[in-house]
């Protein structure tokens, strides 16, 4: 793993950006659910939604394979639901995020995933449609 991170977008507008290709992969927590992000080739627009607290875990360029499950190159310039890479383990571990993470702050959140996938030590089962 190579971080964890946080955003909490200002009070005002919501606000347009590019998330800037660096060979990682994440695994993001927004108010939508989680989503899996692929290594990019290019910019990736973005709409940041006012209030709004972004959390993440980044992982080293090559590292997610083997916790996630699928090759680097399936998920290239994705967002993909959890759900898509995990199944229904993904499902659950959203519906517990859901319920459990709401009233933590972002670091808390990226603490969080953080220490569910090092005691995972691998991906939670077969990929599912990307």
């Amino acid at each position: 793993m190579r971080c964890t991170w946080e955003l909490t977008v200002g009070q005002g507008a919501d606000r347009d950006g590019l998330v800037l290709p660096d060979g990682c992969q994440d695994i993001v927590l927004l108010a939508g659910g989680l989503l899996v992000a692929g290594p990019d080739t290019g910019p990736a627009p973005v709409t940041r939604v006012a209030g709004e607290t972004v959390a993440g875990v980044r992982f080293h360029p090559g590292a997610a394979p083997p916790l996630l499950g699928p090759a680097a190159s399936e998920l290239l310039d994705t967002r993909v639901p959890l759900d898509g890479v995990w199944g229904r383990r993904g499902r659950e571990l959203e519906e517990r995020a859901g319920d459990d993470l709401a009233p933590l702050s972002g670091d808390e959140i990226a603490e969080h995933f953080e220490r569910y996938l090092r005691r995972r030590g691998g991906h939670p089962g077969p990929t599912a449609g990307i």
